[in-house]
């Protein structure tokens, strides 16, 4: 089985990492119909390396 991994992030809090998601699974679906799915979403400045929870979970 094939596991996929989902991650998004948004800069600020009137952001929306749900769109992003939505789209990242849309493709899953698409093209591994029989994947697993795992997301992650972060809302976070693109400087801040010390903010990244989800990102570190993913990694």
């Amino acid at each position: 089985m094939t596991h996929v991994a989902l991650y998004a992030r948004v800069s600020t809090d009137r952001q929306d990492h749900e769109r992003q998601i939505r789209e990242l699974e849309e493709f899953v679906g698409e093209e591994y119909p029989d994947a697993s799915v795992e997301r992650f979403a972060d809302m976070i400045s693109g400087t801040d390396d010390e903010g990244c929870v989800e990102y570190h979970h993913l990694r």
